[in-house]
Formats: structure tokens, sequence, C-alpha cells
């Protein structure tokens, strides 16, 4: 269990947690100087028989409220400080908002310095803590009367503490690992450690792990968990990681990143949240406030821009969206902290609904839909609800790292979750049964309407049968709706052209002259295939027309459209691709432009339209200035000769 003091500065937080563990938790030396914690301090009580508890003391002083909300973050309970001479003081009341809106439900309250008051006074100050917590997460917290001079009832709040951390439901440890970072230091003869409270899954010695929002990748040598050396660390401990890596430093390691596997580093500039604007405040919060975000250990200016309203209430919550002036790491369910403008006092706070949203189409009514349906705890229920409003479908791979779900669970989930899939290598969206019949009949019409065209229309190929759909669908998801009509026998398709069944095309004697024209034409320049306009020029006829045959010819498998407004004969696309196979296994397994321009004989402009032509079917992927070949000619060609 982690545990975290909160509390008005000179309460005692410090001396409590001695008192409780017999550590000293002010680490530098101007704290010990002043007496005064300045930052977080860490302690630790191993339980007999039990586990270790661990303690983070964190600064009370106003001056240093951006080191407490560092201190708060992954915590299972608090342990609220209020000095019974004092009362309830301005930091008292901010801590208490914090833990607050960070919704930690686990806590117990100390009453300090209860040698220096009347028991008539305990009893007074206690009513009135009792109130104050009535309306916040720890209400009804057990309130412990104690004296770190006399010893009174320091007996009783470790008996507290332990019952409290004997009770809670330990967190599942799913997920892939993420910790939060608030330290980085060197030691001597071992290199960078790195401490922090981790948020979810595993980590073992030797698993390598990357900085997020970074990127920088390490290798985790050796792993204290709870102040101990142990093999492993995992959700709800406090961990000292000794890593290793190219050009690491403890500037680029320390308070304000995560460390986390790799599917985890995945930045973010655009967030969808609920957030809460404390009733304390006197103004409304307008649209496009700039706010100080505190996620995480990270604190970072932020714009804050309203989702379903132009202005929020004190004391009520709505959708917003947050834009951090730098990446950041967020996944579903992140509580986060806001301070205003001057960062002289917190304003609110909230949680991460949507990750990894986009600022297009915020104000709609589709995007107030899908957080309301994304807002579920329960992750199968989540995305029932979002398929359902998702008319553009759910991206099932950014839904799963959201979650932060490893790829089995996901899978479990997805199969017990009614929905159509349109699954390539590039995309997994998923549609509800309703939204997927939609889109049958739409695309149904649309072939049905393009058919009145003439005679001679081929109907229509992939990308024109996305556009004229109007409904913004993926290649991914027209493919998969036309391989269910293909099995239903509703469609036919050449691997160029859909059409109805039944339709058939017709080729008048004029432009089956015109055909053999073209043809010729393109085997004269095989190796420099001329645009539209210059082609049209040669054969002296009306670019119009020769688009009309063109589109004839590529539906029945003679012609390429590599480009707009550029055709390449099938054979001559096939002898490309043959020869691009076999360069790339002469050379090594990559091929260059120069290359590339070499064995085909065309321009540059054109090797480059080409290659960008084999990247998109599949047959290559661009790496830095050069490709790679990922099928063979037969998989990425299956209709050529």
């Amino acid at each position: 269990m982690i545990i975290a003091t909160a509390g008005h500065v000179d309460h005692g937080k410090t001396s409590l947690v001695r008192a409780l563990t017999g550590v000293d938790t002010d680490r530098l030396a101007e704290e010990k100087v002043r007496g005064l914690s300045i930052d977080l301090g860490f302690a630790y009580w191993p339980l007999e028989g039990g586990p270790t508890i661990g303690f983070v003391d964190v600064p009370g002083h106003e001056r240093f409220l951006g080191n407490m909300l560092a201190g708060v973050a992954g915590l299972d309970a608090a342990l609220l400080v209020v000095a019974a001479d004092d009362g309830l003081m301005p930091q008292t009341h901010q801590h208490l908002a914090v833990l607050n809106l960070m919704g930690v439900e686990n806590g117990l309250v100390a009453l300090t310095k209860c040698d220096l008051v009347t028991d008539v006074h305990i009893d007074d100050v206690t009513r009135t803590i009792k109130k104050s917590l009535s309306a916040t997460t720890l209400a009804g917290a057990k309130i412990v009367p104690v004296s770190t001079v006399t010893g009174l009832g320091i007996e009783e709040l470790r008996t507290e503490i332990a019952a409290l951390c004997l009770t809670l439901r330990p967190r599942s440890s799913k997920g892939n690992f993420r910790m939060t970072i608030d330290r980085a230091f060197q030691v001597h003869g071992a290199g960078l450690v790195v401490t922090g409270t981790v948020a979810a899954g595993t980590v073992v010695t030797g698993d390598h792990l990357r900085f997020t929002p970074g990127g920088q990748e390490v290798r985790v040598r050796t792993v204290h968990a709870q102040n101990a050396i142990s093999g492993e660390g995992t959700v709800g401990q406090r961990l000292g990681l000794n890593i290793t890596g190219a050009k690491l430093n403890v500037g680029e390691a320390g308070r304000g990143n995560w460390l986390v596997s790799h599917p985890l580093h995945a930045p973010t500039k655009c967030f969808d949240t609920e957030v809460c604007l404390l009733g304390i405040e006197t103004n409304t919060l307008k649209a496009w406030t700039n706010v100080h975000l505190h996620i995480g250990t990270a604190q970072i200016i932020a714009r804050l821009g309203l989702i379903d309203g132009n202005e929020l209430e004190p004391g009520s919550k709505g959708f917003a969206q947050l834009i951090p002036h730098h990446p950041v790491s967020a996944l579903y369910g992140d509580r986060f902290v806001l301070r205003n403008a001057s960062a002289d006092r917190i304003i609110g706070g909230g949680r991460v609904i949507d990750p990894f949203a986009t600022t297009r189409g915020r104000r709609q009514r589709e995007r107030t839909m899908r957080l309301a349906a994304l807002d579920h705890p329960v992750t199968g229920k989540a995305l029932r609800a979002l398929l359902k409003v998702s008319l553009r479908g759910v991206d099932l791979s950014a839904f799963a790292l959201a979650r932060n779900l490893v790829a089995q669970d996901a899978e479990q989930i997805f199969r017990a979750v009614s929905m159509h899939r349109a699954t390539t290598k590039y995309e997994d969206t998923a549609y509800a049964p309703d939204r997927w019949k939609s889109m049958i009949q739409t695309v149904l019409r649309t072939l049905e309407m393009a058919s009145g065209a003439g005679p001679t229309e081929p109907g229509l190929n992939l990308a024109g049968l996305r556009r004229m759909t109007g409904q913004g669908l993926s290649r991914g998801t027209i493919s998969a709706l036309i391989d269910e009509l293909l099995a239903d026998g509703r469609v036919t398709f050449d691997g160029q052209h859909v059409r109805l069944p039944g339709q058939v095309r017709s080729l008048s004697s004029e432009n089956a002259v015109m055909t053999k024209r073209v043809i010729d034409a393109l085997k004269q320049n095989s190796s420099s295939s001329p645009a539209m306009g210059p082609l049209a020029d040669q054969l002296a006829i009306d670019r119009a027309q020769l688009s009309a045959i063109l589109r004839l010819m590529e539906g029945e498998g003679t012609v390429v459209s590599v480009a707009a407004n550029r055709y390449f004969l099938t054979e001559t696309m096939h002898a490309f691709a043959k020869a691009t196979v076999a360069a790339d296994i002469s050379s090594g397994g990559t091929i260059q432009i120069a290359e590339f321009r070499s064995i085909t004989g065309l321009s540059r402009n054109q090797a480059i339209e080409m290659l960008e032509y084999f990247d998109r079917i599949g047959f290559t992927r661009r790496v830095g200035s050069a490709r790679v070949v990922l099928k063979t000619v037969s998989e990425a060609f299956p209709r050529l000769p």
C-alpha cells in the first residue's frame, strides 16, 4: 500500500511519519536547516507478517504545492494531518480538495499536537473535521488524536493504518507496465536510478522499457520494491529501478516522465476529459482558458476547451478538451489537477476519458455522445455503448491502448461484443451490427446509381466507391464490406472495379480500335508512360474519351492506375514488380530509388509514383529513403498474368 500525508505546513506531517516508521523523510540539507519540507520524502514500514507500507511525505507550504501534487499520483490511501491547536487551515482545505479530485477514497485523519490542547478543544476540532470531510471522498474517515511528543495515539494510529492496508482490495496487475517517475539520480558504481509509483502492470529484471513522452529505450538492471531488493515490481508498489541505456542523463529521466512498456509509449497532445470546477471558485471557467495541468508527476501549461458548453459554473462538471503545450502520457481514467494560469491556487481537476482525441469535430453532438459512452469503468460495456454512437466505427487498437489492454485480454473482450470488424495490416475498425447493415445498403445504392452512367461504365473502383458513399469510410472498411457482398453474391469484383451482378460492359467498335491504339502507345513507352494529357495529345483524341477508355481497360485488367493521371500496362507492372523483388534480394533486403530507376528506366518522378503505389498496395514499405519488399509478386498482384 502507498499512503501519502496531506495537510497544512507545520502541522507535523514529517514528525508523524518519523514516529510511525523511524525514518526522517526530510532528506535535503535545506529542509533540515529550515525545519520545513520542500520536496517529497519517502519512508517504509514493513508490517509484521504482512506487506510493506510505503509513505510519501508531501510538503505543506503553498509555495511547494507543485511538489505535493507530484506525490499524490497512484495513491492507495491518504493520511490527512491536522494540528489540534490550529485546526483546519488554508493548505488543509487545498490538500483535501486535491485528494477529492484524485479520487482517493481510503484514508485516516491524524489529529496532531493534542498535548497542547484540552479534550474539549479536541472534540470541537474533531466535529469540524468530520463536517469538512462529509462532502469529500474521505467522508467517514476515522480521526485519531496523536502527539509525537508524548506518544499519545501513535500505536492506535499504527493499528488503524495496518487494518486499512489489510482491508484494501489488491489492485489488478493486468496491463502493460506503467510507472510515474518522481526522482532520478546517479549512484556511484551503479548508474542511473529512477523511483516512482507503479500505476499498472509488472516489471522484472531485464525488461526493456521506454521513457515517455521522450521515447528513450532502457533496460532494467535491478529492481527495488518497497525499499527491498526484488526480482520484480508490481502495481501499488513504490519502486527504485536501476536502468541502463544509451545517452541517459538525470535531466531527461526525472520527474514528469513515465517509464512504460513499449506499447504504452504513445504521447498525446490532445485529450478529452471530464472536468470539475471547484465550488469555492468565484468565476466561471471559460473556454480556452490557460491552466497549469498536473498529471502523473508532470506539470505542464495547457489550454482547456469546453465541449458541451461555453463556460463551466463553479461546483459543476462538464466534458472538456485539454491541449498541453508539450506531449504527455495519458490513458483512460488518469486523474489530474488544474491550477489557474498564475499557478497560485487549485481551480479543479478531473479524469481522462479519451486520451487520443482530435480537435476536429470537438463541438459536434457525436463527440459528447462518444464521451458519455466511453466513460464507463467496465471495458466491455464502454465498447458496446461506443459502437452504438460511432458512425465512423471504433478504432479497436486505440481503444485497447487507451484502456491499457494487453493483446490477449483485448481479444477476449472483443469476442464477447457483437460487432463487425474491418481488419487489415494498417487498421482494426469495428462497427455496430445495425451500422454495418446500413453501410451495406449504402454501398449497394451507390453501385446502383453508378450503373446508370452508361453501358460502357465499368462499375466503381474502390477509391471511387469510398468517395461516392460520402461517409468517409476507410479502405479497410470498404474492402470488408465488399468481401461480405461477394460472399453473398450481391456484387462482382474483377480486382479493379465493383459491379452489381448482371451489369455488363460493352465496347463499341470505335472504342475497340481506340483501345488497341492506347495499348500500342503504352508499349512504345513502357519505361516512361506519359500522363493523361500528353497521351491524349499523342493519340489525337479528347481527354475525356481517353479517360473513359482507360477506365474500361483498368476494369478488364489491361492497365493499372498508378497515379491520378498515369496508367501503366499490367504486363509492364508485372515486370517492374519481378525486377523489384530481384533487386531487393541482391541488395540485401532494401532497394533505393536510384536502383529502382536503373532497373525500370523510369524518370525520378515516375519512379516515386510507382514506389508510392507499391507502398499503398502493401507490396513494399518505405524505410527511410529505401524500400523493403513485403510480399511476393503473386501475393501483391494476384490478378497479374
